[in-house]
Order: structure tokens, then C-alpha cells, then sequence
């Protein structure tokens, strides 16, 4: 899509704000472009006000598509491009509509559609060869502004706009601003069904938003959210993702967590297979008496530079990646592929059960993805119908009663364990008739689960901790007649997870939905010791980490360039870690990318939050 990972920032001037076209102020949008340049960024993403460019159904704003060439043209000088956004709309907590609308439905009134893409048409076909654009954004976050009455009329929106633009620009790629409530909610902005429509996806990230990021900003869960948000949107779609907006307001948290937080983010995204990252925002803002920033002023300050243009510990950081990036030559580089996946169900968005939300299935997901990770596993997210036999070991968390996979699906995954695949499965209600002979398991009943704390137990069988403790959640747990090999124990000593061998493959069978336990518990994963469980199952599939594992908060990446290889490490918990680095097979030399420093030492020190981009070197001898 892009020839390179694309770094990128949100922006409204700091004097300005949401007024910028208003209150038109060149050369202060100058300076600010200088310093966007001078920080590494190569891509600006603006916003036309849609009251400030459309002031009726036919007719453009000429003053304010004057002050957009301006802008172009200030961009190109700086050797920025621009990302233009369409029918903002929502931003900043406010809904900016505008007065022709009357109230009608933005998505199916003919008038308001006809309105939409006659603003298009006109931005289409007056920049289609305009070299200082780099992509086209439909719309902000468009379900915060207007309600989608329905799925379908979310998709026939995208289309009709993704169409009509496409026409008059065929250069230019387009997406829409999608944000994490479209993986969270069924709001009817379901990336799966707009992907036809958007050359590739996008996604808007902030732990403060969730629920399922109860912990400080610098834990392992907040600052794997937008890495997991991105995987999860582009395994859904099929279509790569941008992480287009993410950051954390300094009116909320401390500079030395600012700091913490970005710098185990991004270089997530950019070890994670992210298109590029886009943080929000340039710039702290001065106007705190005007909307949007009255009514929320933690909104003024999620800059990366404050309201007197000194740049903060979030913007630091992102000069810190520019330059990796450079040094690195990072467009060059090739991730190397991943062992281990996860499963979507079929039915993210639209369970037929009404307990299974869109939610809970993120929750499953994610606290996997989260397990996996501080199991030392590189994980991708993918769906049921793609090809799987490249992997060692499939994770399916949380299986549901229905519309998770259908009979053919568990056939597939009986005969992926039978080839020598291992796969895993937590139970939230699932049968089929496949499940015994998969999981070498022969149910009793499903008994309800009172919410409370409780405790797993090690058999002693395999090297797993000694106790887990836990806290449930109201839900079932499925008591077993005849089962395989009993690896954990909950406290009423009935098995809570089984391994079945079958031939070169085997299974995992966990009794409970451990994940979606673990998803409601606070500060679960500092100190906590649930992903062993992973780490020992991934032993026995053969799926052994590169280096010697034992860093549970230590995210690693390799990459390769030709004979090259690099190393990136990024510590996701705000305490230091010292790492050994030695190789099985043998002993090796890092290479610090910024520094040039070789370190003789397969000893490293990692401090909190820290990303360390290494070359990895044979030691001679």
C-alpha cells in the first residue's frame, strides 16, 4: 500500500484549534509545519470542518478551499504530505454539524448523500494528480457524529462515497477513520464489511476509552492495545491497518508515564505489522475556553509539543523512532513470520447469542494475545478460513455455544491436529460432535460458575506454576467424564486443563474462559503467572523462542535484511529488566542501532517501557 512505514501526526494549530480555517493564521501554521518536519514526521493529517467547506448542499467554500491550497502548499515546501478528512464531524468529544442537514439521516437521505458526494467530486477531481497528498479520509470516527440506522447502510455509505471519489481520483488511496468502538460494539461499522471499500483500513486507539485496559497507562495491557487493535482489524478485514490516531493527555498522567507510554506503543506498531502510526496530536492547545476544549479540557493536552512549542516526552519519542527508523533503513526490512495464531469466530460482530458481544470477543482475544506475548510467542490474528498449517500451535480462547465455527471449521481443526498441529481451546458454552474426538475429552455437564475468587492447581505433570489464582466471573465451566492428560486442577480438584496427544500433534482443552477471567481483573499480569500455561503448551508443540525466554513483560521482533539480522526488544511494564541474551546454538554481539555501541555482553539492561533496536552479529570463534 505505502513504500514505507509511514510516520505521521494529527493536526490543528495550537493558537487555533478547531477554528484553524476560521480564524486563518499562515504563517503560524508555517512555523508548526517547520517543526513537524524538523521532529521526523513525513505526513500530516488535517480536517475540513464540514461547516467550514460545505456551507450548503452545492456549494464549496472558495475561501476555505483557498486556505487548503495554502496549506498544500506549505506542506510540499516542508516535503510533508497532507491527509485530508472529510466530514469532520466529530472532534474532540463534539459533534460539528452542520445547518443544511436538518436533521436528516446522514447515512440514507438521498439530499444529504448527493451532498456528500458532490463535496467529493469536487476534492476528487481537483487534486487527483496532486503528488502532496497521501491518502483521502472519508470520515472521523463517523459513527461518534451520526448513527448508522443499520450494518447495511454503514456499507452502502462507504461505498457509495469510496465509489464516487474513486472515479474522479484513481491515484490517491481512500479509507474511513475508524475508531475502537467499531471492534467493541456492534455500532455498524464492521471492518470485514467495509474493507471492499477502503483500500486499506484504519483504526483509532486510547486505553483511557476501554474498559478492557483497566491498569495505568505504562502496563503490559495499555501499551499492547493499539498493536492488538491493529492486528485484530486488518485479521478481520483482510486489508492492512494504520494506527491513525492514539495518545495520552498530560493533563491526566505524568510526563515520565507520557514518556513511558509512547515508547512501548509505537515500537509495538512498527514490530506489530502496522502501515505506520499517527499520533494525536501535534500540539497542546491555547484556547481552553472554546469548544470543544471547554467542555473537556483534557483535550487540550494530548500534544506532542506544548501550548509554547517545547516539545513534550510523547513528541521525544517520536523523534527517537524517526531516527531508528532511518538508521535501520527500516522499509527494507522482513518480519520474520510468526509460529503461533489466534482464531477468529465467524461471527465477530453478531453472535446469535445475546450474551456474546463484540466485546466479549475482544476481551477473549486480547488477554490471549496478551498471554502469548509474555509467553515469548510472536502472534498473529487470523481467520478460520485462511491457511493455518504454517503454524505450530492455534489458540481459539472463549469458544462460544454457537456461530463461533461451524461443523466443517472443527473438521479442519481435527485434521490440523492429526497433521501435527497443536491447538488450543477455552469453553464458554462450546459442542460439537468434533470436540471429543479433537480434544480427547467426554463432557459430563456444564455446571455455573458463581462469580468470586478461585485457584487452579498444578498436577505436577509438566513445569507449570504451582498455583493461579483467579477471579470469576458469572459463567459455566464444563465438567469432563473422561479426559486426557490433567495439567491443572481448579479447587474443587476437577480438571480445568487437559492435554490430548494425538500422533505428531496434540491438544489443549481449558474447562473455563480463563481469558475472560483474566479480562476483569485488575494489575493481573504484573506478577501474575497464567502465562506459563501458554509458555508450557508452546513447549510441548515445539515452539521454542529464539532466545531464552523468562522476560514475561519483554516484547521481541526479529527482523531480517538479506544476511542482516535485527532485533527489536521493548520492555511493556514500567520496571527495568536485565535480559540475557545468549543464543542456544550460539553466543552473539548486539549491535545498539543509535549508538553504533557493539555490546560485547549477551547481557542487557532494559529500562521501563524502554525500545532497544539491536543487529544481531555471530561472535566470532
Amino acid at each position: 500500500m505505502f513504500d514505507r512505514f509511514v510516520l505521521g501526526v494529527n493536526y490543528w494549530p495550537r493558537n487555533h484549534g478547531v477554528d484553524m480555517w476560521k480564524e486563518w493564521a499562515p504563517s503560524e501554521i508555517a512555523a508548526e509545519f517547520s517543526q513537524i518536519r524538523e521532529m521526523g514526521f513525513q505526513a500530516v493529517r488535517i480536517f475540513l470542518l464540514w461547516e467550514d467547506f460545505q456551507p450548503s448542499e452545492n456549494k464549496i467554500s472558495e475561501a476555505s478551499v483557498s486556505h487548503f491550497d495554502e496549506l498544500l502548499a506549505m506542506a510540499k515546501r516542508e516535503k510533508l504530505t497532507l491527509v485530508p478528512t472529510f466530514f469532520t464531524g466529530n472532534m474532540s468529544g463534539e459533534v460539528w454539524d452542520v445547518a443544511w442537514r436538518k436533521n436528516r439521516n446522514f447515512y440514507k437521505h438521498p439530499a444529504l448523500l448527493n451532498g456528500q458526494v458532490f463535496l467529493l467530486r469536487f476534492f476528487g477531481d481537483r487534486y487527483k494528480e496532486e503528488e502532496g497528498i497521501l491518502f483521502w479520509d472519508l470520515c472521523n470516527e463517523p459513527d461518534l457524529a451520526f448513527e448508522a440506522p443499520s450494518a447495511e447502510s454503514a456499507r452502502t455509505w462507504n461505498k457509495i462515497l469510496y465509489q464516487e471519489l474513486k472515479k474522479q481520483d484513481g491515484l490517491h488511496p481512500v479509507t474511513v477513520g475508524l475508531h475502537q468502538g467499531s471492534l467493541l460494539e456492534d455500532n455498524h461499522f464492521r471492518p470485514q464489511e467495509l474493507a471492499p471499500f477502503n483500500d486499506f483500513m484504519c483504526m483509532h486507539a486510547y486505553p483511557l476509552y476501554t474498559s478492557l485496559c483497566p491498569d495505568s497507562p505504562d502496563s503490559l495491557r495499555s501499551t499492547y492495545w493499539p498493536s492488538f487493535l491493529c492486528k485484530l482489524s486488518s485479521a478481520l478485514s483482510g486489508k492492512p491497518t494504520l494506527m491513525e490516531e492514539f495518545g495520552v493527555s498530560s493533563q491526566l498522567i505524568s510526563p515520565e508515564m507520557e514518556r513511558r507510554y509512547y515508547e512501548s506503543v509505537v515500537f509495538s506498531l512498527a514490530a506489530n505489522g502496522a502501515l505506520g502510526v499517527f499520533p494525536w496530536c501535534f500540539a497542546d492547545f491555547i484556547g481552553r475556553q472554546k469548544k470543544p476544549y471547554d467542555a473537556a479540557p483534557y483535550e487540550a493536552g494530548f500534544g506532542l509539543t506544548s501550548t509554547d512549542g517545547k516539545i513534550k516526552p510523547s513528541g521525544e519519542v517520536m523523534i527517537k523512532l524517526a531516527r531508528v527508523l532511518e538508521k535501520v533503513a527500516f522499509n527494507s526490512l522482513q518480519r520474520e513470520k510468526a509460529s503461533a495464531a489466534m482464531i477468529l469466530p465467524r461471527r465477530y460482530h453478531d453472535n446469535p447469542d445475546k450474551d456474546i458481544k463484540p466485546e466479549t470477543e475482544a476481551r477473549a482475544l486480547f488477554n490471549s494475545f496478551l498471554l502469548a506475548k509474555q509467553a515469548g510467542l510472536d502472534v498473529d490474528l487470523v481467520r478460520i478460513d485462511q491457511q493455518l498449517d504454517s503454524y505450530k500451535i492455534l489458540f481459539v480462547p472463549v469458544v462460544p455455544r454457537r456461530a463461533a465455527f461451524t461443523t466443517s471449521d472443527w473438521r479442519r481443526l481435527l485434521e490440523y491436529v492429526r497433521d501435527g498441529g497443536f491447538l488450543y481451546a477455552s469453553y464458554h458454552g462450546a459442542a460439537a460432535h468434533e470436540l471429543e474426538a479433537i480434544f480427547g475429552i467426554e463432557p459430563d455437564y456444564a455446571v455455573e460458575v458463581s462469580p468470586g475468587g478461585f485457584f487452579l492447581t498444578s498436577t505436577g505433570v509438566r513445569d507449570l506454576p504451582e498455583e493461579i489464582d483467579l477471579r470469576a466471573i458469572h459463567s459455566k465451566k464444563l465438567r469432563l467424564l473422561g479426559r486426557g492428560e490433567v495439567w491443572m486442577r481448579d479447587d474443587k480438584g476437577e480438571a480445568a486443563l487437559t492435554f490430548h496427544s494425538q500422533g505428531k500433534g496434540g491438544s489443549f482443552f481449558c474447562t473455563y474462559p480463563l481469558e475472560l477471567y483474566l479480562s476483569y481483573m485488575p494489575e493481573v499480569y504484573t506478577g501474575g503467572q497464567a502465562y506459563k500455561l501458554y509458555q508450557e503448551m508452546a513447549r510441548t508443540a515445539q515452539v521454542i523462542p529464539t532466545l531464552t525466554s523468562g522476560w514475561p513483560q519483554v516484547e521481541l521482533k526479529f527482523f531480517r535484511d538479506g544476511e542482516k539480522r535485527y532485533l527489536l526488544l521493548i520492555n511493556h511494564q514500567g520496571k527495568r529488566v536485565d535480559l540475557d541474551l545468549s543464543e542456544r546454538e550460539a553466543k552473539i554481539r548486539l549491535q545498539d542501532i543509535l549508538s553504533e555501541e557493539i555490546i560485547l555482553s549477551p547481557y542487557l539492561s532494559l529500562g521501563p517501557n524502554e525500545a532497544r533496536f539491536l543487529q544481531v552479529n555471530r561472535e566470532e570463534g
